[in-house]
């Protein structure tokens, strides 16, 4: 049995394959894997595990030529942040976020007018994700942030090798390096002249500016959004007409705030979340040594069936358990509730599209790795609905 291969061969079938023997320590991924919902809600929220699990790979990068600037600039994600730095740093972006969103419904309408829309009603065959997701994000997105839609779309690019760099847990080679050194070069340049050009004032970077925070200082805060809003969101939106297109059976009940959840709870883009472990810990009876790394599957505990009645389908939720896609404690994502806000905008304007349009799936390709499952490509067919059926 290999818990790694299965998982990327089948993960949902692999996770009730390896339920019961968790947690266990797998050497390919050199981790303590934990799969049930009680105990990753656990150590989400535990101050024994230090989220900068890339010490080590830090610690070894600062050796390596070509790779001052890419740990400093790693050093300021907040995803890799604890103590004060991280609670001033979440805090300035919190604030700035939620005062940039005062004209989020009427944001999200213009785009979804613009991009889905009039895009549904005039074509037979799509690629959703490229055609119908990925413009829409982009423009909800930069509108909040203050950024230029072709300057948003441009960072989204240029920043992909800087994300996946460090999902290797390696230092790569100098040409690695130098690949993602050159990219967090133009991701910084494009950043700090999105934010010299920046002209609205109520967005999150006019916010930022008005506190007087200096510009040096906005590039490192703004990029935790501007990256790591980008993949969760377009996820869920890809997933809603992967449901739709794919007629999985959805209740007619059903509100839109539990629509998001379930979608998120069965798909969440990133599927787990890596701690390291400060002290000798217990879990249970099971010991986690000192420095050793643990590997909490989000996306198992989600389809725990302990904790979620008919777990593989979509339904309304008793509100005790809630899904951990987004995290949990101190590192809960500071963006979940603008990522919920937009969609059910969105999930309520295509309920009427949906009256006068039917979307059927024709294919789909996925990006599937151990950490990152989302949906690349989504081509559908679009039928129009006659008016005696609407």
């Amino acid at each position: 049995m290999n818990f790694k291969s299965d998982l990327l061969k089948n993960r949902y079938a692999s996770y009730e394959q390896y339920r019961g023997r968790s947690p266990f320590f797998d050497p390919d991924l050199n981790s303590h894997i934990f799969l049930n919902y009680e105990e990753v809600s656990y150590l989400l929220k535990s101050s024994e595990l230090s989220s900068n699990r890339k010490k080590n790979q830090f610690d070894q990068l600062r050796q390596c030529p070509f790779s001052k600037n890419i740990v400093e600039f790693y050093d300021q994600w907040l995803m890799y942040m604890d103590g004060e730095d991280h609670k001033e740093a979440r805090k300035l972006i919190s604030s700035s976020l939620s005062k940039s969103t005062q004209k989020i419904e009427e944001i999200v309408k213009s785009a979804f007018s613009l991009y889905i829309e009039d895009t549904l009603l005039t074509h037979n065959n799509l690629d959703i994700a490229k055609h119908i997701t990925t413009p829409f994000v982009i423009n909800i997105l930069s509108t909040l942030l203050g950024i230029e839609h072709n300057s948003y779309n441009k960072i989204i690019d240029t920043s992909k090798p800087i994300v996946m760099f460090l999902g290797n847990g390696d230092v790569g080679n100098e040409n690695d390096r130098k690949k993602v050194l050159k990219c967090l070069k133009e991701t910084q340049t494009l950043l700090m002249q999105s934010i010299l050009d920046c002209k609205n004032s109520e967005s999150v970077i006019g916010h930022l500016l008005r506190q007087g925070i200096e510009i040096e200082a906005i590039s490192p805060l703004l990029i935790n959004v501007v990256i790591d809003g980008y993949d969760p969101l377009s996820s869920i939106i890809n997933n809603y007409f992967y449901i739709i297109s794919k007629k999985t059976k959805v209740p007619t009940d059903i509100t839109p705030n539990e629509l998001f959840d379930e979608i998120v709870r069965l798909e969440p883009p990133f599927q787990y979340c890596a701690r390291v472990a400060t002290e000798d810990i217990y879990i249970g009876s099971y010991e986690i040594k000192k420095n050793e790394r643990v590997m909490s599957f989000i996306s198992a505990a989600n389809r725990d069936p302990v904790f979620f009645k008919s777990a593989n389908k979509i339904r309304p939720r008793e509100k005790e358990f809630k899904h951990l896609s987004f995290g949990a404690g101190k590192h809960l994502c500071s963006g979940a509730n603008l990522s919920k806000r937009i969609a059910v905008i969105f999930f309520i304007m295509m309920n009427d599209l949906n009256r006068r349009i039917s979307l059927h799936h024709i294919e789909d390709k996925w990006i599937n790795t151990v950490g990152y499952r989302t949906l690349e490509n989504l081509v559908v067919n679009i039928e129009k609905r006659s008016i005696k059926n609407v």
